[in-house]
Order: C-alpha cells, then sequence, then structure tokens
C-alpha cells in the first residue's frame, strides 16, 4: 500500500461520517495517479500535498498549488527533508483550506545547549522576529477584526502594510544566523507562546536570573499598534507576544561580536537586550 493509501486510512479512521466520505475522495483522486507525478516535486507530506491539490480545488474552490510550490522550494533548504505526511478532518469554513508543516530537529547528546553552563555575567543577544511567527493570534484576531473591524485588506495601523500580510508574516529562521556561533553559546530560547519571560526562564540553571532591559530593541509598529488598539497591559503583551523578538542567545561577552556578524550575513538584526546576574530562576524587566 502506498503512502497515499495509509495517509487515507488515517483519515478513515476516525470515527465520523464526513472523514470517512473524504477518504473515499482522496483515493479516487490520489490511487489512479500513482506516486510518480507527486514526487516530482517532494516526497512524503510534500508528495501527498501535491496529489491532494485537485481536491482541495475541488472541495473548497481554491487553488493551493502557489502555496504548494513554496513549500517544495524548502526542500532546497540544507539539512531539510519532507517525511512522511498525515490527515485529519478539520471543521473549516467553505472556500478555506489549511496546510500545514512540522519541523523536529534532531540532535546528539553531547551538542545539546541544556543551559547548564550560563553563569552571571552572560550576556542576553535577542533576534529579530518578523511579526507574531506563530503565536499570539487568537488575542491579536479579536483586537484586529473585532476591536478594530478592519477587513484583510486593510491597513493595519502603522505597519505600512494589508492586515492579511502583517498578521502572515512568515516565521523566520534562524539557523543560518545561528549555526556558525552555535558551539560559543551558552544557551537558546526560541520565543514562542508565553513570550520572552515564559521560554527565556526554561534554559536558565538554578542560580541565575536573567534580566531583560525593553528599551534595548525597538518595539515594532505591529505590536504597537495591537497594544494601543486593544488596550491590552503591557505586563500581557509580553506573555502573549514575541515583540519583535523571535530568539535570544545567552553567551558570553566575547562571543557576542561573532554571534551579532553572523546574524548580520544572514540579514537578522540583533540588539544586547539584557544580562545573566546572580538569582533564582526567573526572567524580570528592568533597566541595565
Amino acid at each position: 500500500m502506498n503512502r497515499f493509501a495509509r495517509t487515507a486510512d488515517l483519515v478513515a479512521a476516525r470515527q465520523d461520517a464526513r472523514a470517512a466520505e473524504l477518504s473515499e475522495r482522496v483515493r479516487s483522486f490520489v490511487e489512479p495517479r500513482g506516486d510518480e507525478r507527486a514526487l516530482d516535486v517532494g516526497t512524503g507530506a510534500g508528495a501527498l500535498a501535491f496529489a491532494l491539490a485537485p481536491l482541495v480545488r475541488e472541495v473548497v474552490g481554491l487553488d493551493p498549488v502557489p502555496e504548494l510550490l513554496e513549500l517544495a522550494r524548502a526542500r532546497a533548504l540544507p539539512n531539510t527533508e519532507f517525511l512522511e505526511g498525515d490527515g485529519t478532518a478539520l471543521p473549516f469554513p467553505d472556500g478555506t483550506f489549511d496546510l500545514a508543516g512540522t519541523i523536529i530537529g534532531v540532535v546528539e547528546e553531547a551538542e545539546a545547549l541544556h543551559g547548564d553552563a550560563i553563569r552571571a555575567g552572560d550576556v542576553l543577544l535577542g533576534y529579530a522576529s518578523t511579526g507574531l511567527h506563530t503565536n499570539g493570534y487568537t488575542l491579536a484576531r479579536r483586537i484586529v477584526f473585532e476591536r478594530m473591524g478592519l477587513g484583510l485588506d486593510d491597513r493595519l495601523g502603522d505597519t505600512g502594510e494589508q492586515v492579511a500580510d502583517a498578521l502572515l508574516a512568515v516565521h523566520r529562521s534562524y539557523s543560518a544566523a545561528i549555526r556558525p556561533v552555535l558551539r560559543r553559546m551558552h544557551g537558546l530560547a526560541h520565543i514562542t507562546g508565553g513570550g520572552i519571560p515564559g521560554n527565556l526562564v526554561r534554559v536558565l540553571p538554578a542560580g541565575c536570573e536573567a534580566v531583560v532591559d525593553p528599551a534595548s530593541w525597538p518595539l515594532p509598529p505591529l505590536f504597537v499598534t495591537l497594544q494601543q488598539a486593544g488596550q491590552i497591559s503591557t505586563d500581557e503583551m509580553r506573555d502573549v507576544f514575541n515583540l519583535g523578538i523571535g530568539m535570544i542567545a545567552v553567551l558570553p561577552p566575547d562571543a557576542v561580536a561573532s554571534a551579532q556578524g553572523a546574524a548580520g550575513s544572514d540579514g537578522v538584526a540583533t540588539w544586547i537586550i539584557g544580562e545573566i546576574r546572580r538569582g533564582e530562576p526567573a526572567v524580570r524587566f528592568g533597566r541595565r
């Protein structure tokens, strides 16, 4: 049984009539075509996505191929491969579809950053985000669509962008900016759900406190607009959004210049946003 049929079986395993019906339609689209046509552009999830493009067109009336082509181009990234796909049935409104992907990393234990090398005197280097990345959308949608009453094509505050472009800015990959100096780093915090305080605290060892200076980097217009329009407190903004910092590296002072140089070569802005001090593991906002 090929990978497309296996995915159809996964869908059919869900105990509802719509999933079973969708499973049969998936089979009718992919089995007569075989694997070869789809495998020209990718493997696993990528191949499945291209094979299902006709089904998406019929069911929701949209053409997913442009998005799928971008997905296929991602396969050209170094050290990146598509693996097997999966299927699910979700209650999307008519005329819409969801294209999702997952990245799983594997690291040798000897090369893993657990944060145990972090010590007082280390520097916090913040890497610029490109927007919301993957978090805060529930609150952002409530502010933009309900409180502000905007549509996807409307201009969003002082961002200089339409709502759709501002909210759907591509999540930046920091691989090329970080890998050249990874061995010099004592810790890394990816700023996702929970913001800076909720993620940076996870890498702190006993006896170390992180002090973040909120005035050390410019707050992007997107977050200024969301806070003002939504009347959101600063504490809640910090707990929900990345506020323009998508990654934080903890590193010794003598490694900062090299780290900033590597990031600059990849077009990623960085700022020294704080430091590590002696104390209980926690993240505190204050002036340096």
